[in-house]
């Protein structure tokens, strides 16, 4: 669907608006979610995720001293109230702030199951798989 917006007859532009205007709140929340680990706020999470949330992790990272989450890619299909997000990650991990060329670098395939709900767009479902790794990889 490509160049499908491109040419929306002046009835179809309401709905057009209004996915482009979901489509722009998902990607916001994806975003959110590299920079609240990024930046350590990790209360900013309850504002992302239901309360019932599953999450699905390829890898564990550790203790990190800094990290740096960068999304990119976004597939999204919105069904109503309900959407489907495919995105890639590409993620810095640097273990000790005295040694940062000491790192671990990811990419990996994330999958959302969101919902729609009175304060926005809400995560219920991540999945993660990892594509490559390099560095030194997290101890543990």
């Amino acid at each position: 669907m490509p160049h499908a917006a491109l040419s929306a007859a002046p009835a179809d532009l309401d709905r057009k608006a209004s996915d482009l205007f979901d489509r722009i709140a998902i990607i916001d929340l994806i975003t959110h979610i590299g920079l609240s680990l990024d930046e350590k706020r990790f209360d900013n999470l309850r504002s992302i995720f239901t309360a019932d949330v599953v999450v699905k992790r390829g890898h564990s990272q550790g203790r990190l001293a800094s990290t740096h989450h960068l999304f990119t890619d976004y597939l999204i299909e919105l069904s109503g109230d309900k959407a489907e997000v495919r995105a890639n990650l590409r993620g810095f991990h640097v273990h000790r702030a005295e040694a940062p060329a000491s790192h671990f670098d990811i990419a990996e395939r994330y999958r959302f199951e969101m919902v729609r709900t009175a304060e926005g767009w809400r995560v219920f479902r991540m999945t993660t798989e990892p594509v490559w790794t390099a560095g030194d990889a997290p101890a543990g």
